[in-house]
């Protein structure tokens, strides 16, 4: 997840329209901004700002504002790939046939980003859930996924390493740590890479959190069974 830049957006925003399930969009650029013009909520044409992007290789996908602030997950995605192959716009739902009202069309609740995304993808996210208005504001502490994401927070580890001590404490100075290290290997002509070692149930708790979820059980939930 990154800040939608010209030097991060790699789709093409070159005055580009392309057409699916009977929807046009057209994907803009004006100075260092980016917008995606195409049918919104409520089946009306709007123009929406892209805020991020997500991804890079093989596809980009970006995250569009549509309004006050709601960030959605836009349904058509950039094949980085060279040409012939790549370098073309394509929708993530190409048979099944999609409408304002189908659940993965871009603005509906299944594409929501303070909901579906943010969880696993940012850093400390917290969501801050209005209950009368349902609205959120959510916040994190990084945009992208890093080490405090699956460790916890990381002010105990700054600490042991400026004072050289580090070997001397648990898991580095993070709350949370791996068992014994475990290998993922490649068997050939394989595509899923098999742990070899000593896996554990820490490995689980530690990982399984974002990696066997669609949507997260409990707050806080770094290590936890």
């Amino acid at each position: 997840m990154q800040d939608a830049t010209p030097a991060n957006v790699a789709g093409d925003f070159s005055d580009v329209r392309v057409t699916f399930h009977d929807m046009d969009t057209r994907f803009i650029r004006d100075g260092d901004d980016h917008f995606v013009e195409t049918v919104g909520p409520a089946g009306d044409r709007g123009k929406f700002a892209v805020r991020y992007t997500f991804g890079h290789r093989p596809l980009q996908q970006y995250l569009l504002d549509r309004g006050d602030g709601v960030l959605q997950a836009f349904d058509v995605a950039w094949d980085t790939r060279p040409a012939p192959d790549g370098q073309r716009w394509f929708h993530l739902q190409p048979d099944e046939p999609m409408a304002p009202e189908h659940p993965f069309f871009w603005t509906r609740h299944a594409m929501d980003w303070s909901s579906h995304c943010a969880d696993c993808h940012s850093t400390n996210v917290v969501k801050n859930l209005n209950a009368t208005t349902g609205r959120f504001r959510t916040d994190y502490a990084e945009a992208n996924v890093a080490c405090e994401a699956c460790h916890g927070p990381g002010g105990e580890h700054v600490r042991l390493a400026q004072a050289g001590t580090l070997a001397e404490s648990s898991h580095s100075g993070f709350g949370v740590g791996l068992g014994k290290r475990v290998q993922w290997r490649f068997a050939p002509g394989n595509p899923i890479a098999e742990p070899h070692g000593n896996p554990a149930d820490r490995d689980i708790d530690m990982c399984g959190g974002c990696h066997s979820l669609r949507t997260p059980l409990v707050t806080d939930a770094i290590g936890r069974p």
